[in-house]
């Protein structure tokens, strides 16, 4: 059902010219491979394009790159929780 929602959604996004179709892929298998937690990997990506375009202003920005980028980092997080 995630990833039914997150294809939808990030296809609706696509048809509006506001994200490649690359990105509707990606987030759509990552939410079969993660599940609920792929909204935690979306906010974590969120945040790191904020902090590392703050200063400049681009016109298009990768997202796949942040995407990857977020999932690393929370499946070593999450990897953490679970250790300890």
């Amino acid at each position: 059902m995630y990833a039914l929602f997150v294809f939808f959604l990030t296809f609706y996004y696509w048809k509006k010219a506001k994200m490649g179709f690359g990105d509707v892929k990606l987030l759509t298998s990552l939410t079969l491979l993660f599940g609920i937690d792929i909204f935690f990997i979306i906010i974590i990506s969120a945040i790191l394009v904020i902090i590392i375009n703050f200063k400049t202003n681009p016109k298009k920005i990768p997202l796949g790159f942040y995407t990857m980028l977020g999932t690393v980092i929370f499946c070593s997080i999450r990897g953490l929780y679970y250790v300890l």
